[in-house]
């Protein structure tokens, strides 16, 4: 069991702090500690997280933070392929198949 950072999630790990860094945040270290316990914390209670914006993805909402992890379970690995800022994300969410149930009697 293990959380794996695939390439571009540790460029945008990596991105994050630099511009958290450049902001001026008065705590970078803590705010990037808990952007890490926030997706091991995820992990950890085996959050199914939401349908992902490319076939065969999911995706982590990690409050209280504006940032979306992108990921996809290896048996009981879960391999991470971006952690992303949520205002940037362009793409929709794909509908659910379900078609919804009419509202009143």
């Amino acid at each position: 069991m293990a959380l794996i950072y695939m390439g571009k999630a540790q460029n945008d790990l990596r991105g994050i702090a630099k511009a958290i860094v450049q902001f001026g945040h008065p705590a970078p270290m803590a705010y990037m500690a808990t952007l890490k316990a926030r997706l091991e914390h995820q992990y950890n209670i085996n959050n199914p997280g939401v349908a992902g914006r490319r076939s065969g993805t999911r995706e982590w909402i990690l409050p209280p933070l504006p940032y979306v992890a992108v990921f996809k379970k290896a048996g009981s690995d879960v391999k991470i392929y971006r952690v992303l800022l949520g205002s940037k994300i362009k793409v929709k969410r794909p509908t659910p198949a379900v078609p919804r149930r009419p509202l009143g009697p």
